[in-house]
């Protein structure tokens, strides 16, 4: 696709998934059974549980351990929707890369300024319905994951953008973390599992939203010093 076309899609496609939230609220429904088995092994089971709960229940909930039949449609079946979910952000994402957007950003930084409140404003708006809802609102919480989140995403990435193109040294270091994403990403996977597995800490559903803020700083701020350290020596 050309770079009109990616953009097009990219719209067309996020239009698709806000339209979802047409589909009639269904309230509060009983937690499939996934979840209650899920919370038990996350809170205290050992190593092992885990490995055998990921390899027999699929993440949709369909499967409850005892048909590999079921359990491969359901995995199937959520990779799927996983795939759709995100498939927009990789097409906006082609488009800016195209584009050479980041490589150049001070060329359309206008642009950029103009647009980033309009971004915003489209974020939280299809964000705040599902915040204040009483109980469980399915319209609220689609329009809320398909369009509230990725528009915060892109209105957080353009701020970063913004402030970076004025010649900011202090977003230097968050580069190294960035150079190295892929090793980052298996750290933070290891001391998480770690500090709220049952087989670590067993902190899961413990901490609550302000320590929990706290931890992710400050695990952060490890990984840009580890990162800084590493990629200067």
């Amino acid at each position: 696709l050309k770079k009109r076309g990616l953009l097009i899609s990219a719209l067309i496609w996020f239009g698709v998934l806000g339209l979802t939230a047409l589909i009639p609220d269904v309230g509060e429904t009983p937690a499939p059974y996934f979840y209650s088995a899920e919370q038990a092994i996350l809170s205290d089971g050992s190593y092992r549980d885990h490995i055998q709960f990921r390899a027999t229940h699929d993440l949709i909930g369909i499967s409850t351990g005892d048909s590999t039949v079921v359990f491969v449609f359901g995995e199937l079946f959520y990779q799927l929707s996983a795939v759709l979910t995100v498939m927009p952000m990789f097409l906006f994402g082609a488009f800016v890369a195209r584009s050479k957007w980041l490589e150049a950003f001070h060329l359309y930084r206008k642009k950029a300024l103009f647009l980033l409140p309009v971004i915003g404003l489209i974020g939280i708006g299809a964000k705040l319905p599902n915040a204040f809802a009483e109980g469980l609102n399915t319209q609220y919480q689609t329009l809320s994951i398909y369009i509230g989140a990725p528009f915060l995403a892109l209105f957080y990435g353009t701020c970063i953008a913004i402030f970076v193109s004025y010649g900011s040294k202090w977003f230097l270091p968050f580069a190294n973390i960035g150079k190295m994403a892929f090793s980052n990403y298996i750290l933070q996977s290891i001391l998480f599992t770690l500090i709220f597995y049952g087989y670590g800490l067993g902190l899961h559903g413990q901490l609550g939203v302000f320590y929990g803020v706290l931890l992710s700083i400050g695990v952060y701020a490890l990984q840009v010093l580890l990162s800084s350290i590493w990629l200067r020596f």
